[in-house]
């Protein structure tokens, strides 16, 4: 609720970066990442029969290799089978050995775990936490500024300040995106 997914795609905006987002939590590893098996009729020669080998159908983005950025919105809200997809686009920016060319980051946003923090969520695995090279930790806190250029000066300053007198338990109850 502190708005990781509008930052990420303002920022990726901003920098010109040609960005694909996905909600982890809802992504099949091969319809929308590595590719549906397909069979694919292979000619027999004078030496070899005519057989079928397997081969994917891959997605348009894919096979397009124009994406800057992946983000991966909610990661650890993934099933594992896309977690596992996530890991080797992370390392080496390739789908199943498919390279991506064009490609030059790969983002995660993630919700806090354990029980305090009462998100339905997964700890990240330390090998795959351990991929990512930069890690910020976005304070659970409304920004006045932003509230000030959204709402005006005065309203924005009295949202925030209403915000910051509210008990811990209260504020997780109304946060910073359900306050805005």
């Amino acid at each position: 609720g502190v708005g990781k997914t509008a930052m990420m795609k303002a920022a990726f905006e901003r920098a010109g970066l040609k960005a694909m987002y996905f909600s982890a939590s809802t992504l099949d590893p091969w319809v929308d990442l590595i590719g549906a098996p397909k069979p694919i009729a292979v000619r027999g020669t004078k030496t070899k029969k005519a057989h079928d080998i397997l081969g994917l159908v891959r997605p348009q983005w894919v096979m397009d290799d124009d994406v800057d950025v992946i983000f991966f919105d909610e990661l650890n809200r993934a099933p594992d089978k896309v977690l596992n997809a996530v890991m080797e686009l992370i390392q080496f920016k390739s789908l199943n050995g498919h390279q991506l060319q064009k490609l030059k980051m790969v983002w995660g946003a993630i919700n806090p775990s354990g029980e305090e923090d009462g998100y339905m969520v997964t700890e990240l695995d330390p090998a795959q936490r351990d991929r990512f090279q930069v890690q910020i930790k976005v304070p659970f806190d409304v920004d006045e500024d932003y509230f000030k250029t959204i709402h005006g000066s005065q309203l924005g300053k009295a949202l925030v300040s209403w915000w910051n007198d509210l008990a811990a338990d209260d504020k997780l109850l109304v946060s910073p995106r359900r306050l805005d």
